[in-house]
């Protein structure tokens, strides 16, 4: 997962129609990298987290993943809120800009 600095340098400037399309990149590379698979575009985000092969651990682990990417403290249930597309609108609105 890429750093901070990065992420927000990706994000300024950005319309917000990119902003989400870094973020749910961002987001699929992270669940991906935690569940172990090698092609993040394998990552349908709107898929039941079941299917993802999600436990609570893995869960943890993204959220704290993403939390280290945009230097946010971000919620415990943030995983299940993703994939209600609440992050990637409170990121985007919450102002991740560095």
């Amino acid at each position: 997962v890429v750093g901070q600095h990065d992420v927000r340098g990706r994000l300024a400037g950005l319309s917000s129609t990119e902003r989400a399309t870094v973020l749910d990149d961002l987001v699929r590379a992270t669940i991906a990298e935690v569940l172990g698979h090698t092609d993040p575009s394998a990552i349908v985000l709107d898929q039941p987290l079941v299917e993802l092969g999600f436990d609570s651990l893995s869960a943890v682990q993204v959220r704290n993943k993403l939390g280290l990417a945009t230097g946010l403290t971000l919620p415990v249930m943030l995983v299940y809120l993703l994939l209600q597309r609440y992050i990637v609108s409170g990121l985007t609105v919450g102002g991740v800009k560095g």
